[in-house]
């Protein structure tokens, strides 16, 4: 994936009031969108391609309509247009940075993984269950943005099996296989319920204020979508663990099917899989391990151990 190309310079004349722009810096780490840094207090979100373009106005559209209505904090987004180098349009987005860095492991000391993911339950049950209305209003404002991150739970899951059986042959592969075929035949009736989702509520989305101890907000809405419940809890029980989990679906509701934590965990361990998979567009190096995938991407940076199993 071959990212736009654009003079940075042309950030600070973004309509940010009268703050005088005297430092700009690049975040590494983002996947489909470059982020550049103001000031250290003004976050810039640029998109590498067409698809990212399109995230990008959905997640403007989405944070506008939910921001007011959830019980954590949402960041208010100005869209505005910058200049590629070949005078293309970009639509780029920029907020207020959020206080605080990424939720952690190491944030989980003094029973803190309980009030954390009580505050995490507590969101997703207000996020799944936000009045029809909405819902409807949501649907008819982002029915014409499309990208890949559409299709439904189980569409998704059989691309991931199907790419990775492309690849059989590699060393370690087969294993990862027979891991998703059977976390596949568990899930029982899946798409029970279609939801708000987020799309990709993972810890790297989750900004926890370290000072006044408590989540400071929830980021990344460009692969909100609708789909089952269970699709937002399975990032977290794959980094976090099966406890901290729990206390997350005490906080949630206790009105769940009983199978409802059963489809998470199974889909948990599709989690390393579903990330190789939606890197397959991007420069890349991927090692395949016994126990986990080494994942770098050159693009963004970053460089991921994904665990199996």
């Amino acid at each position: 994936m071959q990212s736009y190309e654009f003079d940075v310079n042309q950030l600070r004349g973004l309509p940010i009031g009268n703050k005088n722009i005297k430092t700009i810096y690049e975040k590494k780490g983002g996947w489909d969108s470059r982020f550049f840094i103001l000031n250290d207090e003004i976050v810039v979100k640029v998109p590498r391609d067409i698809n990212a373009q399109r995230s990008i106005k959905k997640e403007k559209i989405v944070t506008d309509l939910l921001r007011k209505k959830l019980p954590l904090p949402v960041p208010e987004m100005t869209l505005a247009e910058i200049d590629s180098v070949n005078r293309e349009k970009l639509e780029i987005v920029f907020y207020e940075m959020l206080p605080g860095i990424e939720l952690q492991n190491t944030h989980m000391i003094d029973d803190r993984d309980h009030t954390i993911a009580k505050s995490l339950g507590l969101f997703l049950k207000q996020l799944h269950n936000i009045p029809e209305e909405m819902v409807q209003t949501i649907t008819s404002r982002i029915s014409g943005i499309q990208n890949e991150r559409n299709e439904s739970d189980s569409e998704l899951l059989e691309s991931v099996l199907e790419y990775f059986r492309e690849m059989k042959h590699e060393k370690n592969v087969s294993s990862y296989i027979e891991i998703m075929e059977k976390s596949l035949s568990q899930l029982k009736d899946m798409d029970w319920k279609i939801v708000p989702s987020h799309g990709d509520f993972m810890s790297n989305n989750i900004i926890y204020n370290e000072g006044r101890d408590k989540i400071s907000g929830i980021i990344d809405w460009g692969d909100f979508s609708f789909r089952d419940p269970t699709y937002d809890f399975a990032g977290l029980a794959y980094e976090f663990g099966e406890q901290f989990l729990d206390y997350m679906l005490t906080a949630y509701s206790f009105h769940v099917p009983g199978y409802f934590k059963y489809n998470i965990m199974n889909l948990s361990k599709f989690v390393p899989f579903n990330t190789v998979y939606f890197s397959r567009n991007m420069e890349r190096r991927v090692r395949f391990e016994n126990k986990y995938i080494e994942l770098e991407l050159a693009e963004s940076g970053r460089n991921l151990i994904l665990h199996v199993g």
